[in-house]
């Protein structure tokens, strides 16, 4: 298990290997707040989720009470009184600890790395249910070869990103691309969140992420709270007049660069090559190389 309460890079549970989002599923509440719900109306105050990923080994989920003295009393060192309630979901494999105050909270998300040296600790991964601000975010950039670095540079303009990383893997082992990190986003001073886009480039190299909560994201204007369908500055990518998507247009072909009918971008009769291809095949190939 990395920093941050990431496990290792190795194969990875199939909830985490799928091409779902990687988050686990949160409790659920009443749509009013009450003792214990916070005021995002179903985030449960306090509570970490241990969630058990399965070794392969024949190694069976925790039954309820070694996995309170063996991993609250022993990994972790917490007392009968730090702990509100510890409900079991053996069907998914987990259990929801509600604790009994912020400060022990805290400090349980905080030890949780100290699990992967527990012999029965090292079964969970422990995901806060609580922060309304902090998410899991699977990202994937094209070009595998982008340093960490600059990915988590890219994030910070949005917020904190916590210690650890990981490299979601398929069932073979195999890294998909796509890498997870937990960080807390920040807020614009009016009370809403700062998010990052969907859709998004580091330097030359392109990507998108996805995390629990996403907003609605138009995939014309790049911008938040509408859809594409929705938006006042839709483009045909077919004719590239506004107003309209290509699964609806009745209009003729359109050349992006000399805005000439019945060719695409680059195949025009004025249109530089080399070597028999057009110049932009060859400047967007170049967009994913890191010098």
């Amino acid at each position: 298990m990395a920093d941050g309460g990431f496990p290792d890079s190795g194969p990875r549970s199939p909830e985490l290997a799928g091409e779902a989002s990687a988050e686990a599923p949160e409790s659920q509440g009443t749509a009013s707040a009450g003792p214990g719900l916070g005021a995002g109306g179903g985030r449960l105050l306090n509570t970490a989720r241990f969630r058990w990923e399965n070794p392969g080994d024949g190694t069976l989920f925790t039954e309820r009470v070694p996995f309170i003295r063996e991993v609250l009393f022993g990994a972790l060192g917490l007392t009968p009184g730090d702990l509100i309630c510890a409900q079991q979901n053996g069907p998914l494999g987990f259990y929801d600890v509600t604790l009994s105050s912020t400060e022990i909270y805290h400090r349980v998300l905080e030890r949780r790395v100290e699990l992967h040296h527990h012999p029965m600790g090292k079964y969970y991964v422990v995901d806060p249910l609580w922060d309304g601000n902090r998410r899991v975010v699977t990202i994937h950039v094209f070009n595998p070869h982008v340093p960490t670095d600059l990915i988590r540079r890219f994030l910070q303009e949005y917020g904190v990103v916590h210690p650890g990383e990981r490299m979601v893997r398929d069932k073979l082992g195999i890294w998909n691309g796509r890498r997870q990190y937990q960080m807390t986003f920040k807020e614009d001073g009016k009370g809403r969140l700062v998010y990052p886009s969907a859709l998004f480039a580091i330097g030359t190299n392109r990507g998108y992420l996805f995390y629990r909560d996403q907003p609605v994201f138009c995939w014309s204007c790049r911008a938040h709270r509408h859809k594409m369908e929705d938006c006042a500055d839709l483009e045909c990518l077919n004719c590239l007049d506004r107003g309209h998507m290509v699964r609806d247009c009745k209009g003729p072909r359109r050349c992006r660069q000399c805005r000439g009918e019945g060719h695409g971008s680059g195949a025009g009769p004025g249109s530089p090559t080399v070597g028999g291809h057009s110049m932009f095949v060859l400047t967007f190939t170049s967009k994913y190389l890191i010098s």
